[in-house]
C-alpha cells in the first residue's frame, strides 16, 4: 500500500506512514473469520434433476454453494429405465438418447437448473476468503447459488438419511455430505435460521 499523501510505499498492515506520520484508515473487515461461518467440502445437492457437487458455506446472510460439478441425473427417467430393461451397451445409448429426445420436447434445461440465480464465483470470491483456508475447492468453481436466511422457511436434517433438507415457499432443496451434522446445525440455529429439530 502506498501513503495517499506522500506515495511512499508501506506493508499492508501499516497503521501509518513511516516518512510523513499521516494515519492510514483502517480497513473494513470481510465478513467470515472467527464464527462468520461454517464451511463443508464435500457436499451434494439434488435439485430439479440436477446433481451439483462442490463446498458449500453457511453464512448468517445465507447459504452458499459453489458449483464444481453439474450434471443431469437420469435416475428414475423414462429413457434409463428402457435403457436398463435392454441391457448392455446399446440399451444404454438408446435410453440415452430417449432422455435426450424428452428433454428436447419439453425444452428441458441441459446444464444446470433454471430455477437457480447464479453468480461468478470469480466475483464473490474474495467474501470467502477466511472460508477458503477450510474448503480449498472454492478458486476451482466457476460458479455459485445462494439462499438467503429470509427466504428459507424451513431448515432440517432428515433423521434416516442425514440429508440436510433446505425449504422456501416455492421449492426444496436437499444436500447430502454436510458432516460433521453437529456443526452445521449448531451454526444454523445460532445464526437465527428456522432450524426444525
Amino acid at each position: 500500500m502506498d501513503c495517499p499523501s506522500c506515495k511512499t510505499p508501506h506493508p499492508d498492515e501499516a497503521t501509518f506512514c513511516s516518512m510523513c506520520f499521516a494515519p492510514f484508515k483502517a480497513k473494513p473487515k470481510r465478513p467470515g473469520g472467527a464464527g462468520g461461518f461454517a464451511a463443508f467440502p464435500g457436499v451434494v445437492v439434488v435439485f430439479d434433476g440436477f446433481r451439483i457437487v462442490g463446498p458449500m458455506v453457511i453464512r448468517p446472510d445465507a447459504v452458499w454453494f459453489f458449483m464444481k460439478e453439474c450434471e443431469k441425473s437420469d435416475e428414475g427417467r423414462a429413457g434409463t429405465a428402457v435403457g436398463d430393461a435392454m441391457g448392455g451397451a446399446v440399451g444404454s445409448l438408446v435410453g440415452s438418447m430417449i432422455n435426450a429426445a424428452v428433454d428436447n420436447a419439453n425444452e428441458a434445461p441441459r446444464f444446470r437448473p433454471e430455477r437457480l440465480e447464479y453468480r461468478t464465483v470469480s466475483k464473490v470470491a474474495e467474501e470467502f476468503d477466511a472460508a477458503m483456508d477450510e474448503v480449498h475447492e472454492i478458486p476451482t468453481c466457476r460458479e455459485c447459488f445462494l439462499l438467503e436466511r429470509k427466504d428459507l422457511t424451513e431448515v432440517s436434517f432428515s433423521r434416516w438419511t442425514g440429508t440436510l433438507k433446505l425449504k422456501t415457499k416455492w421449492w426444496e432443496l436437499e444436500a447430502n455430505g454436510v458432516d460433521p451434522q453437529e456443526k452445521a446445525s449448531a451454526y444454523l440455529k445460532l445464526r437465527g435460521y428456522p432450524f426444525k429439530c
